[in-house]
């Protein structure tokens, strides 16, 4: 994971939490390399979405990514 993509972002937090998170639920199916990619890319694509719900929606975007195979 590219730490500088994280670095001064306003939601880094919930980037990260999201990353910690899912690394966890799919150790055995996804490399935590792949998670992390997959949340920010997940990040990109919502950045035009409100603050308060990036969190979630951040976290059910990249889920379903990963359930996916997207």
């Amino acid at each position: 994971m590219n730490q500088h993509a994280l670095a001064g972002g306003p939601h880094e937090a919930a980037v990260l939490e999201a990353i910690t998170r899912l690394t966890a639920e799919f150790a055995s199916e996804h490399p935590p390399s792949k998670v992390g990619r997959t949340v920010l890319g997940s990040r990109r694509d919502l950045s035009g979405v409100p603050g308060g719900a990036l969190p979630e929606l951040l976290e059910r975007l990249a889920r379903q990514r990963l359930l996916t195979g997207w």
